[in-house]
């Protein structure tokens, strides 16, 4: 079973949605349904968190911390009105969570052939559960993993950066994780640069598709060159004859 986890669109504040633009299952997933990996047959669960993040005033009270105590660690410091903590309210948290939630039903329902695969936000959160649950995860496909907003977003509102290096750092201290990870060089959210840690880590395959030689369609970006548009999918077209996916789906299994 492949549980494919989407990225996060609009704000923190907004509802995930699951099936406009980038965030359908991509082509190149789509693709996988039915195929034969030597004893096993691939099935596909679309993953559809429809989480919501933080409100308002909870950005206004981290921010103030930055602008007027110059303490960049809100996210991650900070407890809301109720005691939980602001860091376990983010969209990325919630998506976790509930990722793992349908990880523990698959199983209980004898799916123990568990293979992650996500993009963005979805990419991430695959990663960071393979590399803790690897008793329950047999491995993972991330797509431009990146959770944090854009690397300039992040250099105008530092108190983001804090939280996607706080992801990286606990990534970064393991050391194994059983991974595929495509990334594009041009992508504005992470880049080779930003994800180098990543070879530093047993088990994880790094493919950049920088030289895929298509450009993004319909006013996307390089971030979501690979799953958008649905249908026609140049990424997916270059993965066929790559084979990057059921090659390393045929080492796992």
């Amino acid at each position: 079973m492949i549980i494919y986890n989407h990225g996060s669109d609009k704000s923190e504040a907004s509802l995930n949605h699951c099936n406009k633009g980038s965030m359908n299952v991509p082509e190149v997933i789509r693709n996988l349904h039915n195929k034969k990996i030597n004893d096993f047959i691939i099935k596909i669960y679309r993953m559809c968190t429809g989480v919501r993040g933080l409100k308002e005033y909870d950005w206004e009270r981290v921010h103030d911390l930055w602008r007027q105590e110059g303490n960049v660690n809100g996210f991650i410091e900070m407890s809301d009105f109720d005691g939980i903590k602001i860091y376990d309210k983010l969209k990325q948290m919630s998506k976790k969570k509930i990722t793992l939630d349908k990880v523990n039903e698959l199983l209980e329902k004898g799916f123990t052939n568990i293979v992650l695969a996500g993009h963005s936000c979805g990419a991430m959160v695959s990663l960071h559960l393979t590399s803790s649950y690897s008793d329950k995860v047999k491995g993972s496909i991330a797509i431009n993993p990146a959770c944090g907003g854009t690397i300039k977003y992040r250099k105008e509102w530092p108190t983001w950066g804090v939280v996607r290096d706080h992801w990286a750092n606990i990534l970064a201290q393991k050391s194994e994780i059983n991974s595929l990870v495509f990334i594009h060089n041009e992508d504005q959210y992470e880049n080779i640069q930003t994800l180098s840690f990543l070879t530093k880590i047993n088990k994880v395959q790094i493919v950049d598709f920088t030289d895929i030689n298509c450009e993004p369609a319909f006013g996307a970006n390089h971030h979501d060159l690979a799953v958008y548009p649905k249908e026609d999918n140049c990424f997916a077209k270059w993965e066929v004859k790559n084979n990057y996916i059921i090659s390393y789906l045929e080492r796992l299994f």
